[in-house]
């Protein structure tokens, strides 16, 4: 099993949810282990460094590891197969990343779009990226539907209380909405 050291480094562009989850799995795993940023690894960098760098642990390479689904490994992923069985064991690990990643469903996303003629995805997360991105993706190559995708713009972070973040980044309950109405405007279906 990978020793995890005293000293980790990665990206200093967006620290988004693949960081969050490596950072603290490496944190798990070695509590004082302490994460530098920048755009570029130090030459001659000897702690562990994730998600830059083309290492083992970085998935922005060409030879990036693939699931047996297809998707691809993101950082947190790469690191989770190295360290994940010496937490929770071989069968428990293997449990949680194919529970953790599954690929779209996409007959599901399609036949929902043919019959309702409008999608509207909603998600805690950012709009680059995430299910938004993954269904217009698919939607793209289908017959012509409208979407609205309500998610976090592309825009700095901000700490507060859940509830206020919700309204605050436009993707509380409201938000969805207002997203409703306007995909079914377009859509001629009102």
């Amino acid at each position: 099993m990978l020793t995890v050291p005293d000293k980790g480094f990665t990206h200093a562009g967006r620290f988004h949810a693949d960081d969050v989850f490596a950072a603290a799995l490496l944190r798990l795993c070695n509590p004082s282990i302490r994460i530098q940023r920048g755009f570029s690894v130090p030459e001659g960098y000897d702690g562990i460094v994730f998600d830059i760098g083309d290492g083992p642990f970085d998935h922005h390479g060409k030879d990036t590891p693939v699931r047996e689904c297809g998707v691809k490994y993101a950082a947190f992923g790469l690191l989770w197969r190295e360290l994940g069985p010496a937490l929770v064991g071989e069968k428990e690990a293997k449990r949680f990343d194919d529970g953790f990643v599954k690929p779209l469903d996409e007959d599901a996303v399609l036949s929902v779009a043919e019959k309702c003629g409008a999608v509207v995805t909603a998600e805690e997360h950012s709009v680059i990226g995430g299910l938004g991105s993954a269904g217009c993706e698919l939607l793209a190559g289908a017959d012509p539907v409208c979407v609205e995708c309500v998610a976090v713009r592309d825009r700095f972070g901000k700490s507060g209380e859940f509830e206020e973040l919700l309204g605050y980044f436009n993707i509380d309950a409201t938000a969805i909405v207002e997203a409703v109405k306007k995909v079914r405007e377009r859509a001629g279906l009102c």
